[in-house]
């Protein structure tokens, strides 16, 4: 038995003790545990990856092209995706207070105001909107004392100021007046009615039923004023899901529910409590509606709202938000958004990290696709993201001051995608491992092929191999030559098909304790199987 066993071996072209690290099935980024200790199918970078499913790490697309660029000496300091009937537009907040409206079907633009610091003043913050139905949006700013408006498309775009007229799909009818004398930083449609926050103080500002313009009492509107010991500053941010108003502070939450108006004249009565008296957001914009839970984020993390219970996610980022710059006000504060990736719903934080490979700040996506997480970067240097729904496909636009664009829109070849495995200890770290050869089993998606550059990391040195896949045709004439083509622009065309590959590079002298891989691309379009590193003990240490 002995003899038999040595002689299929001697048709092997690995020696007997040759072993195998491999990642096969990702179970998401993890900063916070030491590289070393994370789990062995965790990544402690994971950059322009997504997870499908198990064996199915795709590459992530870029930027799409611009659909609106800011006039000559402004810049973009926010944008709010809205609809008017079955119309998809963007309206965007300019740094000197004006605003636009881009019409994504025919890209043409209307000045919403040409009147400096109407929605926004230097130095303060980002105005907010909400949309009334499908009729128009209201917007709210703390630019000024009178910052309440309402916009629709109605002769080629009216907007409705504090003291002037309101328009009938937000007034119901009644030909009331815009109110004048309200501002706020945070803005919200529930249960028919406008609810306006200031997140100076614990103040909330709710509109008459079915009427967004009429903001008194004797109509069924009024004010509240929280003074509960958990609300530190104010009401930064507030959003409705599932039948219920959810006020965020700083620090707390609030549910409000059981909305009614009744009586002559109409008295407006609700139910205000506590949800979380020691989890809120700063960051307004981080707050995005994701299936039936609120996600919102805050300098600690990344949290889920679920019903009356706030959960942290992001225990697994707890390394990145160690060293991130997390401005707490001004419009450098994070902004959030949902996008479908591959048809996977992703709840994605624009922050500003220290990079690990370079020690420089940058600016990425914080990603969670419901089950783990993962960074996002685009060529763009986005300072703002905000969400568009469209048939219950949530699209993600971003902005980097001077363009608004959609996000993962293309497939890039350069965008560069980051993949870092685990350090394996294998057998001990007491024991020094040699590399032999790295594999990868990938699926190119765009027919152009792909190439990964491969580090294979130690306690102690490292070494660099490339690995390249490419489902390639050949063409051929009638005289069994080969045939080139070039495009217009008189570059070498390569004619491929989507296919998978399995493929390895040998390794030379590599030695360590612990043993990794970090993998480089900026192939456009791949799907990564499988990445595995061979390998053989090779001394105890300090033999």
């Amino acid at each position: 038995m002995a003899q038999r066993a040595q002689q299929q071996n001697e048709g092997l072209p690995f020696p007997e003790e040759f072993k195998v690290f491999a990642l096969e099935q990702s179970k998401g980024l993890n900063t916070k545990d030491a590289r070393s200790a994370i789990d062995d199918q965790e990544t402690s970078w994971q950059e322009n990856f997504i997870r499908i499913g198990n064996g199915n790490l795709r590459t992530l697309w870029d930027v799409g092209g611009a659909v609106y660029t800011a006039p000559a000496n402004k810049t973009i300091v926010s944008f709010f995706p809205f609809n008017i009937g079955s119309t998809n537009y963007i309206a965007a907040f300019l740094n000197d207070g004006t605003a636009d409206q881009v019409n994504l079907g025919t890209l043409a633009v209307t000045q919403m105001s040409t009147t400096a610091n109407t929605f926004f003043i230097a130095g303060g913050q980002r105005p907010s909107a909400a949309q009334w139905g499908s009729s128009g949006i209201i917007v709210a700013s703390t630019a000024q004392a009178n910052g309440y408006w309402a916009w629709d498309e109605a002769s080629g775009g009216t907007l409705y100021s504090p003291g002037g007229s309101s328009p009938s799909w937000l007034n119901g009818g009644s030909a009331t007046t815009m109110p004048t004398g309200l501002s706020g930083s945070s803005i919200e449609t529930f249960q028919s009615r406008v609810w306006v926050f200031n997140d100076t103080n614990g103040v909330g500002t709710f509109s008459a039923p079915s009427n967004g313009a009429n903001f008194s009492t004797s109509a069924g509107g009024g004010t509240f004023t929280s003074s509960d010991s958990f609300l530190r500053v104010g009401f930064h941010a507030v959003k409705q899901a599932n039948g219920y108003l959810y006020p965020f502070g700083d620090s707390s939450i609030q549910v409000i529910s059981n909305v009614q108006t009744a009586g002559s004249p109409p008295t407006t009565t609700f139910n205000n409590n506590n949800t979380d008296p020691q989890s809120g957001t700063p960051w307004r914009d981080s707050v995005q509606a994701y299936g039936r839970a609120l996600v919102f984020a805050n300098p600690t993390g990344i949290y889920g709202l679920f019903g009356s219970t706030a959960e942290k996610l992001s225990e697994k980022l707890d390394g990145i938000f160690a060293t991130a710059i997390l401005p707490t006000s001004g419009t450098s504060i994070p902004s959030a958004a949902v996008a479908t990736i591959y048809s996977l719903k992703v709840y994605l934080l624009l922050v500003t990290i220290i990079d690990p490979f370079t020690g420089q700040p940058r600016n990425v996506l914080l990603c969670w696709d419901g089950k783990t997480f993962f960074i996002a970067s685009q060529s763009k240097n986005l300072t703002y993201i905000a969400t568009q729904e469209v048939n219950s496909q949530p699209v993600a636009w971003g902005t980097d001051g001077t363009t608004i664009f959609q996000l993962f829109a293309t497939p890039s070849s350069s965008l560069k995608k980051i993949l870092q495995t685990k350090l394996w200890a294998g057998s001990g770290f007491i024991v020094i491992k040699q590399a032999l050869r790295v594999f990868t089993q990938a699926n190119d998606n765009s027919g152009q092929g792909f190439s990964i550059s491969a580090s294979i990391d130690t306690d102690v040195n490292s070494g660099a191999v490339t690995i390249s896949g490419l489902a390639s045709v050949t063409w051929i004439n009638n005289s069994a030559q080969t045939v080139g083509w070039q495009n217009n622009a008189s570059q070498t065309v390569t004619w491929g098909s989507t296919g998978g590959a399995i493929s390895g590079a040998n390794v030379d002298s590599v030695y360590g304790r612990l043993l990794g891989l970090t993998l480089t691309s900026t192939s456009p379009d791949f799907t990564l199987v499988t990445a595995a590193l061979g390998y053989r003990d090779y001394a105890p240490y300090g033999a």
